[in-house]
C-alpha cells in the first residue's frame, strides 16, 4: 500500500483483480459493514417513531356549502332585478353663434344691420341605471343620473318604457326620486339597514354597465364611512360618507342597487375610483340609510331641510389630547358657535370639546356630520362635552 500525499491512502489493484487484502480481513470489514447498516436502520427506526405526525389537511368546502351559496345569488338576482330599471335622459342645449363667426363683430354691424341671431338646438343623452322602490312606481337613482335633463325615459326588465316625472333631487347627496306610471304592480327591491353593515360582507351590484342590460357582480365591502376629497370625487356627494365595494361597477351603473346577500339594498352606486375609466375593485355606494331619508324628504316636501348643529370644530390635536388625559384620536374641539343656533342656545361654546354624542364615542370629523345628518330638523342629539376638566352633558336642539 503506498501513500499519496494529497489523497491518503491508495488502494492498489492487483493483476488477477483482487485488493489485495488477505481473506480473514475482507470477513472482517464485511460484518463491520452489516453492522453499521443495522446501526443505521434501528436510529431511522427511532427517529421515524419519535417523527410528529403529518399535520391534517384541512377538509375542503363541501359541494352542498358552495350550491347553497350559488343559489343565494342567483335567487338575488331572481328577485330583485325586475327592480332594476334603465335610465335615459336626454337635455337639449341651446347654443347662440354669430352669423360673422366672432360675436365680437355683431355689435359693430348692429349699427348698420339687423343681424338674425343664430341658433342651433343639440341634444345629450346620459345613461345609467335606477331601483324601483315602491310598487306605485318611486324610482331612486342618482342626481348625475338626471342632471338638467327634463326629458326622462325609464325601461323596465320587460323591456316596457315609461316616461318619468322628477320628483326632486339633491345634487348635495347625488340622489333623485322619479316616478313612473305603469299598470299593475311594479316589481320593488326591499330597502336595508346599511348601518348593520360589516366588512367583508358579500355585496351584489346590479345595473346597466355600458347599456348592458342587468348586469350582476359580485364582490364584498371592502370599507365604510369613507369620506371622499375633491381629487377623488367628494364633490359628487359631500354630505355623504360611502360604502366602498370591490364588486365591478362601470359607467351606467350609477343609480343601480348594491345589495347584501339577502337581496337588500344597502347602498345606491354612484361612483369609481379609476386611472383609466374603467373598473379596478374601488367603487362606491351612498348608504342606503341616507338615500331613506333624502327619499323621503324629496317625496314629501320635494325639497331637503337638513338639520344643522351650528358650529365650526376639528378634530382635537394629539398634543392637547395628551395634556389634558384624552384617548389619543378622540374627540372634536369646537372652534365657533353660530348665533341663534342649537348649540348656542344649548350653552356650546368655543374650546369646548365633545367627546362623544347620543353615547357614540367622536374619533373621525365626519362623524359627527353622519349623526347629525341622520337626525331631522327639531330632533334632539345629546353631547358629551369636556370644559376646562370638567365632564358636561348638553341637550341640543338641530
Amino acid at each position: 500500500m503506498a501513500m499519496d500525499s494529497l489523497n491518503g491512502p491508495i488502494m492498489r489493484t492487483s493483476k488477477d483483480g483482487s485488493d489485495g487484502i488477505p481473506g480473514r480481513w475482507r470477513a472482517t470489514r464485511l460484518l463491520a459493514t452489516v453492522l453499521a447498516l443495522a446501526s443505521c436502520a434501528a436510529a431511522a427506526a427511532v427517529r421515524s417513531s419519535a417523527a410528529p405526525p403529518a399535520a391534517a389537511i384541512p377538509a375542503a368546502v363541501s359541494t352542498a356549502d358552495a350550491d347553497g351559496l350559488e343559489r343565494s345569488f342567483v335567487d338575488v338576482a331572481d328577485r330583485v332585478g325586475p327592480a332594476v330599471v334603465s335610465i335615459v335622459a336626454t337635455t337639449t342645449y341651446v347654443m347662440r353663434g354669430s352669423p360673422w363667426g366672432d360675436e365680437s363683430m355683431d355689435e359693430f354691424f348692429r349699427h348698420f344691420f339687423e343681424i338674425p341671431q343664430m341658433e342651433q338646438r343639440q341634444q345629450v343623452m346620459s345613461a345609467g341605471s335606477g331601483v324601483i322602490v315602491t310598487a306605485d312606481g318611486y324610482v331612486l337613482t342618482n342626481a348625475h343620473v338626471i342632471g338638467q335633463a327634463k326629458n326622462i325615459v325609464v325601461k323596465l326588465l320587460n323591456k316596457k318604457e315609461y316616461k318619468a316625472k322628477i320628483v326632486g333631487k339633491d345634487d348635495d347627496t347625488d340622489l333623485a326620486v322619479l316616478k313612473i306610471k305603469a299598470e299593475g304592480t311594479l316589481a320593488t327591491a326591499p330597502l336595508g339597514d346599511s348601518d348593520r353593515i360589516r366588512v367583508g360582507q358579500w355585496s351584489i351590484a346590479i345595473g346597466n354597465p355600458f347599456a348592458l342590460e342587468n348586469t350582476v357582480t359580485v364582490g364584498v365591502i371592502s370599507a365604510k364611512g369613507r369620506q371622499l376629497d375633491n381629487g377623488t370625487g367628494g364633490r359628487t356627494a359631500r354630505f355623504t360618507s360611502f360604502i366602498q365595494t370591490d364588486a365591478s361597477i362601470n359607467r351606467g351603473n350609477s343609480g343601480g342597487p348594491l345589495l347584501n346577500i339577502r337581496g337588500e339594498v344597502i347602498g345606491i352606486n354612484t361612483m369609481i375610483y379609476s386611472p383609466s375609466g374603467g373598473s379596478v375593485g374601488i367603487g362606491f355606494a351612498i348608504p342606503i340609510n341616507i338615500a331613506k331619508r333624502v327619499m323621503d324628504g324629496l317625496i314629501k316636501e320635494g325639497r331637503i331641510i337638513r338639520p344643522q348643529l351650528g358650529i365650526a370644530y376639528g378634530p382635537l390635536q394629539p398634543e392637547v389630547a395628551k395634556k389634558l388625559g384624552l384617548p389619543a384620536g378622540q374627540g372634536m374641539e369646537v372652534s365657533g358657535v353660530l348665533k341663534g343656533t342649537g348649540a348656542e342656545q344649548a350653552g356650546l361654546k368655543p374650546g369646548d370639546i365633545i367627546l362623544a354624542v347620543d353615547g357614540k364615542p367622536l374619533r373621525e370629523r365626519e362623524e359627527l356630520r353622519a349623526i347629525v345628518l341622520a337626525h331631522k330638523g327639531g330632533d334632539t342629539i345629546r353631547l358629551d362635552v369636556q370644559r376646562k376638566g370638567k365632564r358636561i352633558v348638553l341637550d341640543v336642539a338641530l
